[in-house]
C-alpha cells in the first residue's frame, strides 16, 4: 500500500512542477494505524513563494484514495443559494485544485460536497447560482494571472455537467451571501508548517499536529467538514509521540537541545498536562503505554504519570 501511495504522490508532484513553481509538494506524510488514511503537508510554491495546507486521503485502496480534501482550507466568495438553504463556496487549498463546495442540511448529503473541481492553475473568481437552484457554475482564470478562460457548470446535487444541458438556465448574476456560516468556516486553525510535528490518535479518528501556539486536533467525521480544537498551548514544540492507548500523548518541546518533556492525558472532556523532565527523543515502546527518552544525565523510561526511572547500564556476566 504504501508502495502505491508514494507512486501516486511522486507521479502528481512531477505532473504540476514547472521551474521554480511546484503545485502539490508533499511532506511529513502520516499513515493512520488502521492503515486506511493518511495526512500530509501540502505546499503550492509560486514564484518562490509557499503557502501550506494540511491535506487527508482516506479509504485507501491499493495505493489510491476515495476521497481527498483540505484540513486547513481557506473559505471564499461564499453564496447563498436563492431558496436560502444552502451555499456554494471554494474550499482554497495548497494542494491541486480548490473545489466549489457546496453545503446544506437539505441537500443530497448533510456534508459539504465538491459541485465543480478545478484542475491545476485555475482558478475561480466568481460563483453563481442558477435561480431554480439546480446549478451553481463559476468563472476560471489562470492562477498565475491570465485572462478570465471560461465557465465551469456544476449541478448543486454534486455533479459536472456539460454548459449545453444548462443552458435554459436562469443566473442569479449577484448573489448575497449568507447572515451565518456554519462552525467548520468560522472555527480557528492551525498554521500549517513543513516540518510540524503530526501523529495519530490510537482510533484513526483523530489527527494531532503542533504550531507555535501550540497542541492541536482535527476531529475526522463527516467529509469536507473537520473539527479543530486546541488541546493545549505552548511554544517551540519539536516533536509528538502517542501512546499505543491512544492515552497518552507526549510532547516535546524548547529550543536546540533544551526541551522539555510533558505528557498530556486525553480524555473527551478535557486534557490533564503534568511536567515530567528535561529530554529529548521521545519514543514508546511497541504496544505498551511506556516510553524512554534521554537527556545529559541519563536514559530513561516512563510510565504515564509514574516518575521517570533511569536505565542503569550493567556487565553481563559471562
Amino acid at each position: 500500500m504504501r508502495i502505491g501511495i508514494t507512486l501516486v504522490i511522486a507521479g502528481w508532484v512531477a505532473a504540476v512542477s514547472s521551474g521554480d513553481d511546484h503545485v502539490g509538494l508533499a511532506w511529513r506524510t502520516t499513515l493512520s494505524p488502521d492503515g486506511e488514511s493518511l495526512v500530509y503537508v501540502a505546499e503550492r510554491r509560486v514564484s518562490g513563494v509557499s503557502e501550506y495546507t494540511l491535506t487527508l486521503m482516506e479509504q485507501l485502496q491499493e495505493g489510491y484514495a476515495g476521497v481527498t480534501y483540505s484540513l486547513t482550507p481557506r473559505y471564499t466568495h461564499i453564496v447563498e443559494a436563492p431558496s436560502g438553504d444552502a451555499i456554494a463556496y471554494f474550499a482554497h487549498d495548497s494542494a491541486l485544485h480548490s473545489p466549489l463546495c457546496v453545503y446544506g442540511q437539505t441537500r443530497r448529503w448533510s456534508h459539504p460536497y465538491p459541485a465543480v473541481s478545478l484542475a491545476t492553475r485555475a482558478q475561480g473568481t466568481v460563483i453563481q447560482w442558477s435561480r431554480d437552484g439546480r446549478f451553481v457554475r463559476c468563472r476560471i482564470s489562470d492562477s498565475r494571472g491570465g485572462r478570465p478562460l471560461a465557465w465551469r457548470v456544476g449541478v448543486a446535487a454534486g455533479s459536472l455537467v456539460r454548459k449545453a444541458a444548462a443552458a435554459d438556465a436562469k443566473w442569479v448574476r449577484r448573489g448575497t451571501a449568507p447572515s451565518d456560516l456554519p462552525s467548520f468556516m468560522t472555527q480557528r486553525q492551525p498554521a500549517i508548517s513543513r516540518e510540524m510535528p503530526i501523529v495519530w490518535g490510537h482510533d484513526s479518528k483523530a489527527v494531532y499536529v503542533a504550531d507555535e501556539e501550540g497542541v492541536w486536533r482535527v476531529t475526522l467525521g463527516e467529509p469536507f467538514m473537520p473539527v479543530w480544537h486546541k488541546v493545549c498551548a505552548a511554544s517551540n514544540i519539536q516533536a509528538l509521540a502517542m501512546s499505543p492507548s491512544g492515552n497518552t500523548l507526549v510532547v516535546e518541546s524548547g529550543v536546540e537541545e533544551e526541551r522539555e518533556v510533558h505528557e498530556l492525558t486525553l480524555s473527551a472532556d478535557d486534557v490533564e498536562v503534568r511536567h515530567v523532565i528535561s529530554g529529548w527523543g521521545v519514543t514508546f515502546a511497541d504496544g505498551e503505554d511506556m516510553y524512554f527518552f534521554a537527556n545529559y544525565k541519563g536514559y530513561y523510561v516512563v510510565r504515564p504519570g509514574e516518575k521517570p526511572r533511569e536505565i542503569r547500564w550493567a556487565a553481563r556476566r559471562r
